[in-house]
């Protein structure tokens, strides 16, 4: 549903928790998250390992006495929950059915579980006293705020929850364990509650400018879509890729390809009794008709020319019954037309003649701009010339396609017909398929 001012509803964010409307949105931006982060969520998680395992012998230096107690939370605790935490993002098999439906969990509930270990650390480093341990305390709180608003990109409510939780627990163990003086304290709390806040804003712009990045492109998709449809629509696949990796002129040459004129006789008559718009719509309806059976039959479509359309069999990919695919195509053009004329048009003499013509073409796409797939060459002008030639409602071949045609199809010859610019060519009748 769109809004007044143009924003599809599902795509507003709450402006409190950041959440898309749309709850599939919300769950297809956390499945994009995840996969476009994987790789630096997995190097997080192996540097987090490596300072918590590097830092124990420094640890161990600088507090000999408390040594035991921190190196059984760190090695006890920490880092078999950070290798747990990696293990379940490196694994393949793991990550799919884990770790990638539920990014946010997995390192909410990760990061939370460190914490737990890093303040049970803390509570043994405070229980030495001295102002410059509760000095290195609140360093520390600080860090760790940049680090769960930014650096872990958890949403919005969940880096606040953890945040928030993290100073609360770190005030009340402060008060607990008593030592330090009422100045010391305040100080430190101050400055931890201003880190929150200052972590909590960053937070909010990063998260809300990642999804609105995630719109972005997501919107760039859908016209990239558009585009991709609209060139396929004009171009054949095949040619419309290599156009847009290279951007040069395309010409190819086809040794083996079969053309199809068609002109719909008696439509200018029947053009000038109907208004423009009814003129386009019929027109519409039966070149659309005959697009579905290129479609189905795998035959291209190269153009329309007022009320006459063209097309081919054997091209851009080579086919070796492009001659049967062009017939069968004809044969239904014909009985289209019939029908259309009997139900929409009766009175009318509206019929379909058609030319087809078998053999070597070039093909291609040239200009730098309205580009179009185009084919060039006897064959072409030879195909042209056997529907111009044709009688109403009939299908005329030249000689080349009846050899291809002849074991599947039912050919009456015409005879010797002068073809302008051709001369004398023997040419023949499609009737129909064999039985």
């Amino acid at each position: 549903m769109v809004g007044t001012d143009g924003v599809d509803e599902g795509e507003r964010l709450h402006p409190l928790t950041l959440a898309f409307r749309d709850p599939q949105l919300e769950r297809a931006y956390w499945t994009y998250f995840f996969d476009s982060n994987r790789r630096n969520l997995q190097i997080g998680v192996i540097l987090v390992l490596a300072v918590m395992i590097g830092l124990g012998p420094i640890e161990a230096t600088l507090l000999p006495a408390r040594a035991p107690t921190l190196m059984l939370i760190r090695y006890g605790f920490i880092v078999p929950v950070t290798t747990a935490a990696m293990i379940l993002i490196v694994v393949p098999r793991l990550a799919e059915r884990v770790t990638r439906r539920h990014p946010q969990e997995w390192v909410l509930i990760t990061s939370a579980l460190v914490f737990a270990g890093v303040g049970s650390m803390g509570v043994v480093v405070l229980r030495s006293g001295g102002f410059e341990h509760h000095l290195y305390g609140a360093f520390a709180y600080m860090l760790s705020a940049v680090f769960i608003y930014l650096a872990l990109r958890l949403r919005f409510t969940y880096a606040t929850l953890l945040g928030w939780s993290t100073y609360l627990l770190s005030v009340a163990i402060i008060v607990g364990l008593g030592g330090a003086s009422l100045v010391t304290m305040m100080l430190m709390f101050s400055f931890c509650f201003v880190a929150n806040l200052l972590g909590m804003f960053g937070c909010y712009l990063v998260d809300r400018f990642a999804r609105q990045h995630y719109l972005a492109l997501q919107h760039l998709e859908l016209e990239r879509g558009r585009v991709e449809r609209l060139l396929l629509n004009i171009l054949p696949g095949p040619i419309a890729r290599r156009l847009k990796d290279t951007g040069r002129p395309i010409a190819d040459g086809h040794d083996e390809v079969t053309v199809l004129f068609a002109d719909i006789v008696g439509f200018t008559e029947l053009s000038q009794r109907l208004d423009p718009a009814a003129l386009v719509a019929v027109l519409n309806r039966l070149f659309s008709s005959f697009d579905e059976l290129c479609e189905r039959h795998g035959v291209e479509k190269i153009k329309t020319i007022g009320d006459a359309y063209m097309a081919a069999a054997g091209l851009p990919t080579p086919r070796p019954d492009h001659a049967e695919a062009i017939a069968r195509v004809a044969l239904e053009m014909r009985a289209l037309v019939e029908r259309f004329a009997a139900a929409d048009a009766p009175g009318e003499r509206v019929q379909l003649r058609v030319g087809i013509h078998s053999g070597p073409v070039v093909a291609g796409v040239i200009g730098a701009k309205k580009f179009i797939y185009d084919l060039w060459g006897d064959t072409v002008n030879t195909a042209s010339r056997m529907e111009s030639h044709a009688l109403s409602g009939q299908i005329q071949v030249s000689e080349d396609a009846r050899a291809r045609l002849e074991r599947e199809f039912v050919l009456r010859e015409r005879g010797v017909v002068d073809v302008k610019g051709k001369g004398p060519m023997r040419v023949y009748w499609l009737e129909g398929a064999r039985a």
